[in-house]
């Protein structure tokens, strides 16, 4: 069967990056869109593996040494800052993805009899007209931009709220108010930050802290904001969305709760 190198790159940027994007809902992590980007062109130049003969164990042993490599280069570029030990559970889970779905396409070209589409040195290949491709990928774009305008998380003022946020292996869930009068961003990344009330956060000097100023009618102030693993908001609908922004702890006395600003449902 003739393998076309375009489609077999293509194809598997779509594949990677399908796949890390479940990865990340799957732990709600926050990762950023460009990462997930580059790791899924380094993911397509690997799957030129494809090409090679495995002749002998060692020529095997060689393409199984490139993979390895290729999924820690994958992991370490999507899930960048993040902890290791997080990481870890992280690329465990894109590997299981990438077996399941290397399975899958076995199973179904076995069981049907489908020369079109099969997995050779760990890749997923599928003949299909670029064109095709092209076609496809525009018409899986226009329904996925109708379907996240249809499903988009919007503040509505009638709502309560929730955020949950993980730093340092424990998991904090506060009641949140959303706020536009929190307008507390960090100066040099411009990530807003989520004000706790009513909350210990014991930051280490190690930690990653931005001091964030502030001022409100009572007087001004420095925050010392800091960037847990993930933060997710939720609401008493049940939507969630994992957010990028930071935490400052303002007061530890009072009821716990967070403020965030409405902009970051958008």
């Amino acid at each position: 069967m003739n393998i076309y190198i375009d489609v077999l790159v293509i194809i598997n940027i779509y594949i990677t990056w399908i796949l890390l994007y479940l990865s990340k809902s799957l732990v709600h992590a926050s990762v950023k869109s460009v990462n997930l980007v580059i790791a899924s062109f380094i993911s397509s130049l690997s799957s030129l593996l494809i090409l090679i003969e495995p002749t002998n164990v060692y020529v095997k042993l060689l393409i199984f040494i490139a993979k390895v490599f290729t999924f820690a280069i994958i992991v370490l570029i999507s899930f960048s800052g993040q902890p290791i030990k997080k990481m870890l559970v992280y690329g465990g889970i894109f590997i299981s993805l990438n077996a399941l779905l290397c399975g899958a396409v076995e199973l179904f070209s076995e069981v049907f009899n489908v020369k079109s589409a099969f997995v050779f040195n760990g890749t997923i290949y599928i003949d299909i007209p670029l064109i095709m491709l092209i076609l496809t990928t525009a018409g899986i774009y226009i329904t996925l931009t109708v379907f996240s305008r249809l499903t988009t998380f919007k503040y509505d003022k009638d709502n309560s709220y929730n955020v949950e946020f993980s730093y340092k292996d424990t998991t904090y869930n506060l009641p949140a108010i959303a706020d536009t009068g929190n307008t507390a961003k960090d100066v040099f990344s411009g990530k807003p930050v989520i004000v706790c009330n009513g909350v210990s956060l014991y930051i280490s000097e190690t930690d990653y802290i931005r001091p964030i100023p502030y001022s409100t009618v009572s007087g001004e102030g420095v925050l010392y904001a800091f960037k847990p693993e993930y933060i997710l908001i939720s609401d008493e609908t049940g939507r969630k969305k994992v957010v990028d922004a930071l935490v400052a702890s303002a007061d530890t006395k009072g009821d716990s709760r967070a403020i965030f600003n409405p902009k970051l449902l958008t």
